[in-house]
């Protein structure tokens, strides 16, 4: 709620006269805004095949009033699309989506209904044919009669698929007079289509869930120590659970954890092992299963704007881990603890080095803007989400709210759909061969071809501007030559 009352201010500052541009850095170049987005907050990112899920609390995504608080961004042709069933008639935001493996996508959030489903605050859709289910019991006996379409009364803000369990958590309480161990942590049998409590439960709100390399279930939250397991069997809390953050109130909001460990987590907290002797760190830290490691101390404290105006952190919303083992971490922060690093303005990379390191100039320009969530993509780098504009902007520079960091690419003069991902070379054969490629809608594309795949030339007549379709040419009208690929040229 701290971060809420903020952003209030932020149309204060917006209005106040715009502080000249940052200085631009070499690594800024390896970040790109023009992709478009939702406007404005989006909570959850989440890979799945070639799509990138968004959910979140916005009112359109690229001025399609139909993409609303759920969209996909299709990771091929770099383009957003509706998911289907979704429109501008979503009852709820999404603040939680979680790839399963069982070819299902699991949503929630604080809707009644979605894509026509009836449904309480989580569902689930199937790409592979856009059917979108509800987690019902129909003979609730493990939770309160009311709730057989799932949790009422709050938001579900985690999810988690372990075995045959869908684990669910949020800050929902259920109707009135429902037992503690039915508020904010439960799970769904997906096999015996059963909602269940998880033993005394938590007694407070859970904001990340993950899957131990074990199976067992780890819970991040505003609950007493803010972390613990479930072994099956009995909670427990790990580590010593975490202490301090704003107002004494230390909230864990994102874990990230390897197959071997070790388990790393995110929030507004001051202390790790609080039920010990603590020690120190700031909104970040890791833990190996027996010890805590402070990384390099975490974020300072302090949001120090350009203009002078500094605020308190609110620290680490969201953390990705990628294949590499590098970490990286999303939220309200500029710089590293003790200001040793700055210019991380809202996000940050760890790869164990000790040492937290900038990407670039980071995203955004003030306090009042926020990196709400992460996906690693599968072709490298990372997304990030939330409510920002460009790192080396001006105070009063236009919203992207979301953005691509990729350490190998520069993106000066990029266009979206472009080489990267829809150059394909084709070499030709004595057959009729057709070509084509998934458009992206309103980029300009033309197909080229080569003989030697350095110099290469427009094919006459194959120019058209994507819609969003798969669009196709037949090569063996084009002159003889041994290569052939699309490529964009504008947008």
């Amino acid at each position: 709620m701290k971060h809420l009352s903020r952003a209030l201010l932020s149309t204060a500052l917006l209005l106040a006269a715009a502080t000249p541009a940052a200085a631009q850095l070499p690594d800024d170049k390896h970040w790109f805004y023009e992709y478009g987005g939702p406007s404005s907050d989006s909570f959850a990112l989440t890979p799945f095949g070639h799509h990138l899920y968004i959910g979140g609390l916005f009112l359109r995504t690229d001025n399609d009033t139909k993409k609303k608080n759920l969209t996909r961004f299709n990771l091929l042709s770099e383009g957003w699309e509706r998911v289907p069933g979704i429109d501008e008639t979503i009852s709820g935001g999404v603040w939680a989506i979680h790839a399963g493996d069982d070819g299902w996508l699991y949503v929630g959030g604080n809707f009644t209904n979605i894509a026509g489903t009836v449904s309480s605050a989580v569902a689930r859709f199937r790409p592979g044919d856009s059917t979108w289910s509800a987690l019902t019991d129909t003979a609730p006996t493990l939770v309160s009669a009311g709730q057989g379409a799932g949790p009422t009364n709050g938001r579900v803000l985690a999810l988690v698929k372990i075995g045959a369990s869908l684990y669910v958590g949020g800050e929902y309480t259920g109707p009135g007079g429902s037992p503690q161990n039915e508020k904010y942590i439960r799970r769904y049998h997906l096999t015996t289509s059963k909602w269940e409590r998880l033993g005394g439960g938590l007694d407070g709100n859970v904001r990340a869930l993950a899957a131990a390399p074990n199976g067992d279930l780890i819970a991040g939250g505003q609950f007493t120590g803010g972390l613990a397991r479930w072994n099956g069997t009995a909670w427990s809390v790990i580590g010593g659970g975490v202490g301090g953050g704003a107002g004494g109130s230390p909230i864990v909001r994102a874990l990230a954890m390897g197959r071997t460990g070790p388990l790393y987590i995110g929030g507004d907290f001051d202390t790790v092992n609080a039920a010990g002797t603590a020690v120190a760190v700031r909104d970040v830290a890791s833990w190996n299963g027996t010890a805590w490691s402070a990384m390099a101390g975490g974020f300072d404290a302090q949001y120090r704007q350009s203009n002078g105006t500094n605020f308190d952190s609110d620290g680490v919303f969201d953390m990705k881990l990628d294949a590499a083992g590098v970490v990286y971490a999303g939220g309200d922060f500029d710089a590293s603890a003790g200001r040793s690093v700055l210019n991380l303005r809202h996000i940050a990379r760890w790869d164990g080095t000790g040492a937290w390191k900038p990407m670039g100039s980071g995203v955004g320009t003030t306090g009042s803007q926020i990196v709400n969530c992460l996906a690693v993509s599968p072709a490298g780098g990372v997304y990030a989400g939330g409510v920002f504009n460009i790192g080396y902007g001006t105070l009063g520079a236009a919203a992207k709210n979301f953005a691509r960091w990729l350490p190998s690419r520069d993106f000066t003069g990029y266009i979206p759909g472009a080489a990267d991902n829809l150059m394909t070379i084709i070499p030709t054969a004595a057959n009729a061969r057709n070509v084509s490629l998934l458009s992206r809608t309103g980029t300009a594309y033309v197909l080229q071809s080569s003989d030697n795949m350095q110099a290469w030339s427009d094919i006459a007549n194959t120019t058209f501007t994507g819609d969003g379709t798969v669009r196709g040419y037949n090569i063996t009208s084009a002159a003889a030559r041994r290569f052939y690929r699309f490529t964009a040229t504008a947008y």
